[in-house]
């Protein structure tokens, strides 16, 4: 199924079997920071989602 799809994207995963398992082998080294993420288009890149508003932790932006 991922063969049809051409675009792969990952936010960080725990385990780094998992980020190849989507990326592929030539996943970049995850960095553990919020929102990180790869992009496969043709090569891997790094990318860097940002939080639509401000808190320290995931219950405080949920409640904002």
């Amino acid at each position: 199924m991922t063969g049809n799809i051409p675009n792969h994207i990952a936010l960080f995963l725990v385990e780094d079997s998992a980020m190849m398992e989507v990326i592929g082998r030539d996943a970049l080294i995850a960095e553990e920071i919020i929102g990180r993420g790869q992009i496969k288009i043709d090569e891997p890149f790094a990318l860097q989602f940002y939080l639509p508003v401000k808190g320290d932790s995931d219950l405080i932006r949920m409640s904002k």
